[in-house]
């Protein structure tokens, strides 16, 4: 008998569960996490440690957090990802008020923002909802 041996042959095989593994997007006050699988469900959670929570829309940040999520389809769960997010507060631009006829519109650039108004400069603010009449 020969005693001599072939090399030794290694082939690397990944599985694919088909599910993608989920995207963390931060702008500096909110998070927003996506997956490209259809159909399946994001969990996430802030820190590296506790419950991960079902994600369902943006959430806003009050400071310099790590987030993990991970996605679910059919009892099959893609790799965990995690994410650094810095709290980077956006600049409120100044609302815009103008009279048009006698209806007040009032506008702000600013995404997500909220505009008070008050009229006459007394009373307590109130929340801009839609145009109203000044008479």
């Amino acid at each position: 008998m020969n005693n001599t041996s072939s090399e030794t042959a290694v082939q690397t095989f990944i599985y694919d569960d088909g599910i993608e593994e989920p995207v963390i997007t931060c702008d500096g006050e909110y998070v927003e996490i996506n997956c490209s699988t259809s159909g399946a469900d994001i969990y996430y959670r802030i820190g590296t440690s506790g419950t991960f929570m079902p994600y369902e829309s943006p959430f806003e940040i009050f400071d310099t957090v790590t987030v993990q999520a991970y996605a679910m389809l059919d009892d099959k769960q893609s790799e965990t990802v995690s994410e650094t997010c810095t709290y980077v507060p956006v600049a409120l631009a100044a609302p815009s008020i103008r009279c048009d006829e006698n209806l007040v519109i009032i506008t702000c650039t600013t995404a997500r923002s909220s505009i008070y108004y008050r009229v006459n400069l007394t009373g307590d603010f109130k929340l801009y909802e839609e145009p109203f009449s000044i008479t």
